[in-house]
């Protein structure tokens, strides 16, 4: 996805205006292979304490909607989810708003915190494993 002189101006003064201080486009978009309805999925990291969520996230939402006219627009807040989704993010992503190195600081810190992640993840899919292969006994045990 090509994103015009324009559109990056418009980035900018709205990255002022809700104080953004990082904005991505990830996904099929920033991959480069959307079908025909895919959506357009920003990611954001904002500088301010959004205690009117609602409000904050709608009039964001609003002024995305009329700089990527024609997109129907996903928003995903980054201080809302957990360390594997920042890192898909991060992983698939293109810098719309912000500065290149902080962008790279996130990407960085994403990769470590998954990269930490991997022996909890390990004991994770352990469990789950005898979880099911404990349900799987107690049904045929009960002839369903």
């Amino acid at each position: 996805m090509e994103i015009t002189k324009a559109q990056q101006k418009k980035l900018k003064e709205l990255g002022k205006k809700h104080g953004i201080k990082l904005a991505m486009i990830f996904g099929s978009r920033a991959k480069g292979n959307p079908k025909k309805d895919s959506d357009l999925d920003i990611a954001f990291i904002s500088s301010k304490d959004e205690k009117k969520y609602s409000y904050y996230y709608g009039e964001l939402f609003g002024d995305l909607g009329t700089i990527f006219k024609g997109y129907d627009i996903d928003l995903l807040n980054l201080k809302d989810v957990d360390y594997f989704v920042k890192y898909e993010v991060a992983r698939n992503s293109r810098l719309i708003i912000g500065e290149p190195l902080e962008y790279c600081e996130f990407r960085a810190r994403a990769y470590r915190m998954y990269k930490d992640s991997f022996d909890l993840r390990r004991l994770n899919d352990i469990l789950l494993e005898k979880k099911h292969r404990l349900l799987k006994e107690k049904i045929q045990c009960a002839g369903i």
